[in-house]
């Protein structure tokens, strides 16, 4: 499925997905993201909402959506919800207003992801032992990176060698896909291999 981030615009963790604390898991398991640029919350992948406020007061106003792939994400802390149980909700439907209802310390959005429908994990457990619960990071992958992950130098320089050997004459277009890690069309790659034959 071809998961989006819950935010349009920019945002930063402020508490990311497995760390240790004082939750009644032993752990954290969603990520808590804060909008940098807008505080409207999306759904991060189409589906229908499953529920409204029915895990408990410390999620504060939350919903869940039920995805087609039997992934079931969770939005808590907000202050506005906007859709109900039941609803259709398409990548671009407003489901709610980042806030700090429920046990939130600040402003922000806690996110969880579950494989095939919501469950809390034990107490004392490890997100190892609870492989229903995803981490939303990894979920995005190339889509859209929550942390961006720095380019190997190898690769950089091996696109800097392949551009100056075989005379390119884009060679920093190269470099922004390289450090972007763009995939490259079919037309590129042609003319790659086009000029080191």
């Amino acid at each position: 499925m071809d998961y989006q981030a819950p935010y349009r615009g920019k945002y930063k963790i402020s508490c990311p997905f497995g760390k240790k604390g004082d939750w009644a898991a032993g752990w954290h398991i969603g990520n808590d993201l804060v909008g940098l640029e807008s505080k409207n919350i999306y759904p991060i992948a189409e589906g229908t909402v499953k529920s409204v406020n029915a895990h408990g007061k410390s999620y504060g106003k939350h919903i869940t959506v039920l995805h087609a792939d039997g992934k079931e994400s969770l939005y808590a802390h907000l202050s506005v919800i906007k859709v109900k149980k039941g609803q259709y909700v398409t990548k671009d439907t407003l489901l709610g207003i980042e806030g700090a209802t429920g046990n939130a310390h600040g402003n922000h959005l806690h996110i969880e992801v579950h494989e095939g429908g919501w469950r809390y994990p034990p107490k004392g457990s490890t997100p190892k032992e609870c492989k229903w619960i995803l981490d939303l990071r990894e979920l995005l992958l190339e889509v859209e990176t929550m942390e961006k992950k720095e380019v190997p130098k190898w690769q950089k320089e091996a696109c800097q060698m392949v551009c100056e050997t075989k005379h390119f004459t884009n060679p920093d277009d190269w470099m922004k896909k390289v450090e972007n890690a763009e995939t490259p069309t079919w037309g590129e790659i042609f003319g790659v291999l086009a000029k080191c034959l």
